[in-house]
């Protein structure tokens, strides 16, 4: 029997989209009272770090983070498995990318457990 190359290269449902996202500053008081109930209150005083270092949240909300990379330009990539889970809002496998600029952009992508291994 002869493989069908041709029917195994189509598009079986994988797709990729990117759009820009909306982000606020937040008050490091406005971090004490999220609406995320996973994680009600974020205070960088709960991070211990050598003297001479200072902890600054610069993004808060995410959907289970599996990776982070930051460019040369000091963009920054951050990898969400998203959720599925029944029991859960649902919410998409995507890579957020801050850019210097403070433009934050989402690349949503429907993989099962979302991606793996920026580089």
């Amino acid at each position: 029997m002869e493989t069908d190359y041709r029917s195994l290269r189509k598009n079986t449902g994988f797709s990729i989209s990117k759009t820009k996202l909306k982000t606020a500053t937040a008050s490091a008081q406005d971090l004490r009272t999220l609406s995320t109930p996973a994680r009600p209150m974020l205070d960088a005083a709960d991070v211990v770090v050598p003297e001479g270092y200072q902890v600054e949240p610069v993004m808060a909300g995410l959907s289970f983070p599996t990776d982070l990379a930051f460019a040369d330009d000091g963009t920054i990539f951050v990898s969400e498995g998203g959720s599925s889970w029944p029991t859960r809002p649902y919410m998409p496998a995507r890579v957020l990318v801050r850019h210097p600029s403070g433009e934050t952009e989402a690349i949503s992508m429907n993989v099962q457990a979302g991606p793996r291994g920026i580089a």
